[in-house]
Order: C-alpha cells, then sequence, then structure tokens
C-alpha cells in the first residue's frame, strides 16, 4: 500500500467516524445518554486516527485509547440498565 492510499484510506475513516457521530448525535432523544457516549467515542477514534496519521506521541495514543475505552464502557453500561422499549407493548 503506498502512502497516498494509506492517507486516502485514514482520511476516509475519519469522514465516517464523523458522520457517525453527527448520525448519533441525531438519536440522543431516542437512546439517551447511550447515543452521547457512542458518539463521543466516535469522535474521539477519529481523532486517534488523525494523531496517529501524523506522527502523535506513543502516550498520547495510549491516554486516547484509554479514553476511548472508558466512552464505550460507559455506552455498554447505559445500554444495559436502559434497554430500549419495544413499541406496541
Amino acid at each position: 500500500m503506498t502512502q497516498s492510499e494509506m492517507d486516502f484510506f485514514l482520511y476516509s475513516l475519519m469522514l465516517v467516524c464523523s458522520v457517525m457521530a453527527i448520525f448519533n448525535a441525531f438519536k440522543h432523544r431516542t437512546r439517551g445518554w447511550a447515543a452521547a457516549f457512542l458518539s463521543a467515542s466516535f469522535l474521539v477514534f477519529g481523532g486517534l486516527i488523525y494523531l496517529y496519521r501524523t506522527g502523535a506521541s506513543e502516550t498520547l495514543l495510549e491516554t486516547g485509547t484509554a479514553f476511548l475505552f472508558i466512552l464505550l464502557a460507559a455506552d455498554f453500561v447505559f445500554r444495559l440498565a436502559n434497554p430500549p422499549k419495544r413499541k406496541g407493548k
């Protein structure tokens, strides 16, 4: 894979993360805090991809990864605590 192909791949991933963050932000009314945590997770993941692409320090990448893990765990906990309501019941 050439450097230009790798850059295209990373930029595409950042774009997908941005779109998914916006999509989940609009779902805040129905999903509550779980949507907010997932939206923040997508933003952090996109930021980590950018940091990786720019060659940031390993410590910064590890800290961002730990923060991403905490956000995803919070999303998981909120989804377990507040299961989606089924229509018609």
